[in-house]
């Protein structure tokens, strides 16, 4: 008789909890599943280290052109191969105002290849890691 006494409780916890999800759901016009599944997405993103900034002359200080525009297509593959250079992918994006961003890969695989005797840089790969976050609606 006394185990009966917690189930009831316990059952009608898990049933308010699942009406106060479905309520905010409801309230927010957010998917519950989709929301945790986007926290938990965002835990992979890589994190940068605010004490040391990027440099004037690094290409990467570019990036915030990109802020406000919108992205009409993309392209995105293997970079054309030659012997000079280490494979890497390549991402270009178009955006509706007309302007295009390249997205390359860089190493220094050639710096080593001439300080040993036998590397070439297309003996060595790079590639981008990339964490996709949904926006929360």
């Amino acid at each position: 008789m006394a185990t009966q006494l917690w189930i009831d409780p316990l059952e009608d916890l898990v049933v308010g909890l699942k009406e106060l999800l479905a309520t905010l759901e409801n309230v927010l016009g957010m998917d519950g599943e989709r929301a945790y599944k986007r926290q938990s997405a965002k835990k992979w993103l890589p994190r940068i280290d605010p004490s040391r900034p990027s440099l004037p002359n690094y290409a990467i200080t570019q990036i915030p052109s990109i802020i406000g525009k919108t992205v009409e297509r993309v392209e995105f593959g293997f970079r054309e191969q030659d012997d000079n250079r280490h494979e890497s992918e390549a991402i270009i994006l178009y955006f509706t105002d007309g302007s295009i961003l390249g997205i390359d890969t860089g190493s220094n695989v050639g710096n080593i290849a001439h300080k040993y005797e036998g590397l070439r840089p297309n003996d060595f790969h790079a590639d981008f890691m990339l964490t996709w976050v949904q926006p929360p609606k």
